[in-house]
């Protein structure tokens, strides 16, 4: 029997998700060196540039994503 109810969820990310970024980024860097292919050049470069900024742009993007 097909279900005609059409649920639609909209996820936003919290300040605790946000918080995790620079935990991503740490696994990130950490899967490259067993698997430098798996993360695109271009972001790789840009972490490795200056971790400290791309962890402040990616949470301050982050936020911006939840509050829109």
């Amino acid at each position: 029997m097909a279900s005609d109810k059409k649920s639609k969820f909209t996820c936003r990310l919290t300040e605790k998700g946000v918080e995790t970024v620079p935990i991503i980024i740490e696994l990130l860097l950490g899967g490259t060196k067993h698997c430098p292919t798996v993360v695109e050049p271009d972001l790789l470069e840009e972490i490795q540039a200056g971790k400290g900024a791309a962890v402040a742009k990616y949470q301050r993007l982050a936020r911006e994503k939840a509050l829109a």
